[in-house]
């Protein structure tokens, strides 16, 4: 799921011509407890390499997820608690 995840901010997958705001995507019961790092990650890499010439995100890629992804869970103690890592919307 995560490399799937890394294709939507870098591509710029919400903003191209007629997906816009409307493009959403669900994460079913793939846990939760991995999307707070992996947000982290992304966006780190987002503040290392934005100074770059062709680099062309307009946000970080924390609001490219947070705006397009939900993300379920079922046994995940954890998943509650990542709710607030993740500047999750809808939790």
């Amino acid at each position: 799921m995560a490399s799937f995840l890394n294709l939507l901010p870098l591509t710029g997958g919400d903003e191209r011509e007629g997906a816009g705001p409307r493009l959403k995507l669900v994460s079913a019961e793939n846990d939760v407890s991995w999307l707070p790092s992996f947000v982290t990650r992304m966006d780190r890499g987002y503040d290392r390499f934005s100074a770059l010439p062709h680099f062309t995100l307009s946000k970080p890629p924390r609001e490219y997820l947070r705006d397009n992804l939900v993300a379920t869970f079922q046994f995940e103690g954890l998943g509650v608690d990542s709710r607030v890592a993740c500047s999750a919307r809808n939790a």
